[in-house]
């Protein structure tokens, strides 16, 4: 075979991996951008519905519906990363010898920036889509009001409220919309319902004439006492930990349609003794497990709260 073919062909095999990586990176940064230049709209488009409706709520919700293991969670992670590169590499493969030479004309290059201008819509709308779509969902715990149960740096996963939902229960740790901004999430404990008449002295819980709280150093690290409400034991810091103040409430009654919540950490905690009860349309649903924990300061994993069961708590 004369030279000049070697050449031609080692030199076409080169253009060959250079547009296929190419297609790959396009893909990767907008999927099925990739497809576009590679001279496949119908796939494209295809490639970009799948990405957005099929293979990112299969990684975001794979991790938290899986049965809690070191093991399960980091195959479930490795699942949900490989979801991420399908598109990419059929991309890679749609390239084929002299499929993209002819591709530079006005038509084409206003179709690639239409494309990649509807990838970026996608983007920007549909983590709010699913954030507000997918049945469980993961949040970040944002302060310390909640501890000893959960601390910064806790990320835990909770089941959407859906309009069939049971109401909560006294007890349960839940999500909520801020009552001042329901752009904001909080994560706190349910402790009067409707037609309860809640009092708050000290962090100590009185619910209905019935003190709930007890005092003592026996709760475990970082309580100082021990509540039992529907079913449920689970300690609680009140006044004595060193705080000067702890803010007090009520009695009073909890109106129709609202719930009280409070935080475990009583006096470190902002929850219904600022906002009132809370209504039931701010609940966004139970909180059920810590997925993942890490200290804020450091960074450094919290290996021992990985997979806390919060349903029992």
């Amino acid at each position: 075979m004369p030279m000049e073919a070697v050449a031609d062909r080692k030199l076409g095999k080169a253009r060959l991996a250079l547009r296929r990586l190419l297609a790959f990176l396009l893909s990767l940064a907008c999927p099925g951008l990739g497809q576009y230049y590679a001279g496949r709209p119908v796939r494209a488009c295809a490639s970009l519905a799948a990405f957005w409706l099929l293979f990112v709520p299969l990684a975001v919700e794979l991790p938290v519906f899986v049965a809690w293991g070191p093991w399960t969670i980091l195959a479930s992670m490795g699942v949900a990363v490989a979801l991420q590169f399908i598109v990419p590499v059929d991309a890679a493969f749609c390239v084929q010898a002299g499929s993209v030479g002819g591709a530079r004309n006005v038509k084409r290059w206003l179709g690639g920036i239409a494309f990649a201008l509807a990838g970026l819509a996608a983007l920007l709308f549909m983590p709010e889509w699913l954030k507000t779509h997918v049945p469980r969902r993961l949040s970040q715990v944002p302060s310390s009001g909640m501890r000893p149960a959960l601390q910064e740096g806790d990320s835990v996963i909770f089941e959407r409220d859906r309009p069939d939902s049971s109401p909560p229960l006294p007890g349960e740790i839940v999500a909520l919309a801020s009552p001042g901004n329901p752009q904001e999430e909080f994560i706190k404990r349910v402790v009067g319902l409707p037609g309860n008449t809640v009092e708050v002295r000290e962090g100590r819980l009185i619910l209905d004439g019935t003190e709930r709280t007890a005092l003592s150093w026996d709760g475990g690290p970082g309580s100082n006492g021990t509540e039992r409400l529907g079913g449920k034991s689970y300690p609680i810091r009140a006044k004595g930990m060193g705080e000067m103040s702890c803010l007090d409430w009520g009695p009073a009654r909890v109106p129709d349609g609202a719930y009280f919540v409070l935080g475990d950490d009583r006096c470190r905690s902002v929850d219904s003794r600022e906002w009132g009860a809370v209504p039931a349309d701010h609940f966004r649903g139970r909180v059920l497990r810590i997925q993942w924990s890490a200290d804020p300061a450091t960074g450094k994993v919290r290996w021992s709260r990985l997979g806390i069961d919060l349903t029992a708590r």
